[in-house]
């Protein structure tokens, strides 16, 4: 005869496969929430006119900042040397930062699940790491994983965010 605790144990233990879909399941539901958030941002945008006319067609570019994109990187940082050359044998110092996917099947998943739901509403969804200066040009980004090298770049120097484009 099984005690009652035992008995509790054994109506809630789960195997590791269920474990796993349903934090499958709740990994899915966060990023269509983060879908949601940012066609509400962009229907702010334009309810404020925050957008610019391309080729007589309206134009919304939003950079959101997504915590969940940024859960899917990380980030390493390391002094290296540059411009070795006879008259500067011994270089200059250099910052190198680099981002990497941590998870790659969520982050295939995650990009999978916002372009197919992205394509219903026509919206071009990009996930990027941006540079942020006081200026906030949004020029300057590039997609995930890289290397970015300079003298003046810091850990802080590229945010992730998602580069959210409609046009209508």
């Amino acid at each position: 005869m099984m005690n009652s605790f035992k008995a509790q144990l054994k109506n809630v233990t789960k195997t590791k496969e269920q474990v796993s879909n349903e934090e499958l399941e709740i990994f899915k539901s966060k990023i269509k929430n983060e879908y949601l958030l940012i066609k509400e941002k962009l229907l702010e945008m334009a309810q404020k006119g925050q957008y610019t006319v391309v080729n007589f067609q309206k134009e919304i570019v939003l950079n959101y900042d997504s915590a969940l994109f940024e859960s899917l990187i990380s980030m390493t940082h390391k002094i290296i040397i540059v411009n070795r050359t006879l008259s500067n044998p011994n270089g200059d110092f250099c910052n190198e930062v680099d981002y990497e996917i941590n998870e790659q099947e969520k982050y295939a998943l995650f990009v999978d699940i916002i372009e197919k739901i992205s394509k219903e509403d026509d919206i071009s969804i990009s996930p990027i790491m941006l540079k942020v200066d006081k200026h906030y040009s949004d020029k300057e980004f590039y997609q995930v994983p890289c290397s970015i090298h300079g003298v003046r770049l810091t850990t802080n120097s590229y945010q992730p965010v998602l580069r959210c484009v409609i046009r209508y």
